[in-house]
């Protein structure tokens, strides 16, 4: 052990490092950078885009470049032959510097732990990409200083070993651009191919080290340990493993998918047509492509291949042959040489089992890829079809939900009439969507009531306001209906009114008649609603929901039925009442002067989740056990509002009443996403820049600190010795 490593020699060698005062302006140097790139130079503060956490990570590579050279300089530094007249080991010496650099390496990374942490006041991240980061960065270092340790030993001009370490890191940084563990990952290959290299160029240092003392070490060992060591890096590659620590699995194929894949009587084609040109644009369509592969790595087992994988660029393609894939494509802005230009980009999955095939159009991101491969997959083989029943029951047309239509047919379902269908055929096993209601809903009422008996589920959207959402925005009361009143009977209390959310009002962009000018108006008859922190799996996966002209809405449990709000409004929310012709203030300008002072502020909820038995309102008895669920907001999923959002909460509604709970799971695996803490938005001024100063002034002693540390230890060290 004492050939290896010396208590003496590490502490002599750690004392040196730490007692210089440039150590210290190292110190500063590797705070301040990460600080000033990601909170100044991103315009954090400014709040007017989302940081991602995982950019604060991706400067340190770049710092490596500096820190790692000077802190191998300060390490040789007046080291001459002192040390080979001390009774110590080569590998001694060279594990004491190695050790007590990668201490201070430690010690520097640690020290930044203070931007994240302090970030987190302002965005929402996961934690595991705080750890996997730190590790790989702090794994990529030992290794960077033990490669620095060869080459000083090799190069016997300092100043040109430094220069030429800087243009190895810069080299060596290209290689390992956006690693998994930047997305909360620890893929083994990452991690132990960096420690298998820190091993060999510790012992290139001892070879050629005991080579220049005039010792004769034999070639031949040398090169059979790097042999060994390459053939190791190739079966690492080969069975190469991912620990996805993040909190959604985003990167992790589920048991759900495997399962399925194994029972499949053939095999699946996947074929990916992706632009090179997207890829470089949107690193993040990268990780499409390494979660395909990943999906063809876990099924492909005990020679058994259940998916084939292709990756295709279609710029290969002809134009014809794009047409008769129907490839659907998409422009995105490239500036090149200062120009810019519109590119035409593709990132479409096509998969292929037996003589049928299904698309995925346009994947950019992990967000709802497994599900999307799940769904369709299961249409392929023709297992559980997903059906949806849709009864229209306002004045608007069907045209102006076609958006929301079209986007539930791409998550799978297949969407059926009632008008055309009949009303009095519906099968209960199939959800239905109700969208809104009058007068002439009186009359399907019975056959709803009897569908909700049987067990039938629905999702309804209504209100008791009548808005012309397509042209002027006029709103106006609604006669109470027999649907209203049976779904008050059961517990979902729609009142009259308009809501209002003083506290999660939108903002418009009105062009103002009297200059032409375009100004910012608050909008409180929008609300842009937070879960909340309601735990549910219907809406793990939904950060918010905008909500348009909504009406109040109450709810009431009983012993044999639970009523549970899935989103609410805040507190300081009220109800304009209509005038006597049953209109409203809809117009914002004129909102904009409308009096809340003498009214009642009070919570109301948005969306409910109604699940047990109901009492029959026309029959007798009760139904059997089955899900209600309740959005006052019959213009939310309409193509005016646009409100995609609203498609994850509508597909996991479906699922979970069809019993297919299991692939909400795989519904709501996101990645690891940063995004504003819940109250950002609507931070009053002075908090706002109560939070921000206080957190320059903490974060600001950190620097100081750390020089006046380095101060102190200079000045007792020049006391002490004399210089």
């Amino acid at each position: 052990m004492s050939r290896f490593f010396s208590r003496a020699l590490f502490f002599k060698e750690s004392f040196q490092l730490m007692r210089k005062f440039s150590f210290y302006l190292i110190a500063l140097f590797f705070l301040c950078i990460p600080f000033f790139y990601y909170f100044i130079y991103s315009d954090f503060f400014s709040f007017s885009k989302l940081i991602p956490i995982n950019e604060f990570f991706l400067i340190f590579p770049f710092i490596y470049i500096i820190l790692i050279p000077f802190l191998s300089m300060l390490s040789w530094a007046n080291e001459g032959t002192f040390l080979e007249w001390l009774p110590f080991s080569s590998t001694s010496v060279f594990f004491s510097k190695w050790l007590s650099s990668s201490l201070s390496l430690a010690l520097f990374l640690l020290s930044t732990l203070v931007i994240p942490f302090f970030a987190s006041f302002f965005i929402y991240f996961d934690w595991a990409i705080i750890f996997t980061s730190y590790a790989f960065l702090f794994v990529y270092g030992i290794y960077l200083i033990s490669l620095s340790q060869a080459l000083f030993v090799l190069v016997n001009n300092k100043l040109s070993a430094f220069i030429l370490l800087m243009l190895i890191i810069v080299f060596t940084n290209r290689s390992i651009d956006s690693p998994w563990a930047f997305k909360g990952i620890i893929q083994s290959f990452e991690f132990s191919s960096l420690l298998f290299l820190t091993f060999l160029f510790f012992i290139a240092s001892v070879f050629i080290k005991e080579r220049k003392k005039g010792k004769k070490l034999s070639r031949k060992i040398f090169l059979l340990i790097f042999l060994v060591f390459i053939l190791a890096l190739i079966n690492l590659n080969i069975f190469s493993f991912k620990i996805d620590l993040t909190k959604n699995k985003a990167f992790s194929v589920s048991n759900e998918t495997k399962q399925m894949l194994a029972s499949l009587e053939d095999d699946i084609r996947i074929k990916y047509y992706l632009s090179p040109s997207l890829e470089k644009q949107y690193p993040q369509v990268k990780e499409v492509k390494d979660f395909l592969k990943l999906l063809e790595k876990n099924t492909n087992t005990f020679g058994k291949k259940n998916i084939g994988l292709s990756i295709i660029n279609p710029e290969k393609l002809s134009e014809e042959e794009i047409r008769s894939l129907d490839l659907k494509s998409q422009q995105i802005q490239i500036n090149t040489k200062g120009k810019t230009v519109f590119e035409k980009v593709f990132s479409s999955i096509r998969l292929q089992y037996l003589d049928k095939s299904l698309s995925i159009d346009f994947a950019l991101s992990l967000n709802g890829l497994e599900y999307a491969l799940f769904s369709r997959i299961q249409n392929l083989i023709g297992e559980n079809e997903k059906k949806v029943y849709l009864l229209l029951a306002n004045d608007q047309p069907l045209e102006n939900y076609s958006f929301f239509l079209s986007l539930l047919i791409e998550e799978g379902f297949i969407p059926i009439d009632v008008e055309t269908h009949g009303i009095d055929r519906l099968d209960e096993t199939i959800p239905l969507i109700l969208i809104g209601s009058n007068e002439n809903i009186n009359d399907k009422t019975p056959y709803i009531e009897s569908f909700v008996m049987r067990g039938g589920s629905i999702l309804f959207f209504l209100s008791k306001t009548k808005i012309a959402f397509d042209s002027d925005w006029t709103g106006k009361t609604k006669n109470q209906d027999a649907l209203l009143e049976m779904l008050d009977y059961w517990g979902f209390e729609i009142q009259d009114g308009l809501l209002i959310d003083l506290e999660n009002k939108a903002e418009l962009a009105m062009q103002n008649l009297e200059d032409d000018g375009i100004e910012t108006i608050d909008y409180a008859l929008w609300q842009k609603i937070e879960k909340n922190n309601i735990e549910n799996p219907l809406i793990d996966a939904v950060k918010s929901l905008d909500f348009f002209w909504p009406s109040p809405m109450k709810i009431h449990s009983s012993e044999n039925r639970k009523i549970q709000a899935l989103f609410l409004t805040s507190e300081h929310s009220l109800v304009q009442d209509a005038d006597e012709e049953g209109f409203f203030v809809t117009d914002p300008f004129a909102l904009a002067s409308y009096h809340y002072e003498n009214q009642v502020r009070e919570q109301f909820v948005l969306a409910a989740l109604g699940e047990g038995s109901f009492p029959g309102y026309y029959s007798s008895g009760k139904s059997k056990p089955t899900h209600l669920i309740v959005i006052p907001d019959e213009v939310c999923i309409s193509n005016a509002m646009g409100n995609i959002d609203f498609l994850t909460f509508v597909t996991n509604c479906l699922l979970y009443v069809t019993g297919d709970e299991s692939l909400i799971s795989l519904k709501n695996k996101t990645q690891a996403e940063s995004y504003f803490v819940a109250d950002i938005e609507r931070m009053p001024g002075k908090i706002h820049l109560e939070k921000t100063a206080l957190f320059y002034a903490v974060l600001g002693l950190f620097p100081f600190a750390v020089i006046g540390i380095g101060i102190f230890i200079y000045r007792k060290k020049r006391y002490r010795y004399g210089y």
